[in-house]
């Protein structure tokens, strides 16, 4: 798998391209839709938290599995709109995008980067879990 590379910006004002890699799953797949819905397969405590022990290790084990390819995903995904995103500055500053959309796309990439850390953190938390169960 190739790895993506932003070259480096060779002149004041000029932007540098962005390679993305290859797919990094199958083209069918769907890891934040999977992911989606096996979280509600998983066990919770009294107080409605996960309760990764309690739940099936399997099933633990392919919510990291999906938490991990969702938050390439998004970051992936994130990365390719940081790197076009600067070809539009014509059309902001002409009007022709509204400062809203570019406004609404800050919102956008921001609630991304949140959920691709958070999934990381869910995908950490099975692993560990996993790897506990699995040394008993």
């Amino acid at each position: 798998m190739r790895k993506s590379t932003v070259k480096p910006h060779t002149s004041p004002g000029q932007v540098g391209s962005f390679e993305a890699p290859a797919l990094p799953r199958p083209e069918h797949e769907k890891p934040l839709r999977d992911l989606l819905v096996r979280l509600p397969q998983l066990r919770v405590d009294g107080r409605g938290r996960l309760d990764l022990r309690a739940s099936s290790p399997i099933l633990v084990r392919e919510v990291a599995d999906r938490a991990e390819r969702a938050a390439q995903a998004l970051n992936l995904g994130t990365a390719a709109i940081g790197a076009i995103l600067p070809f539009a500055a014509p059309e902001i500053e002409d009007g022709t995008v509204a400062m809203g959309t570019v406004e609404a796309l800050g919102w956008l990439l921001s609630e991304l980067g949140e959920m691709g850390a958070t999934l990381l953190v869910l995908a950490a938390a099975c692993r560990r879990v996993g790897r506990r169960c699995s040394d008993a």
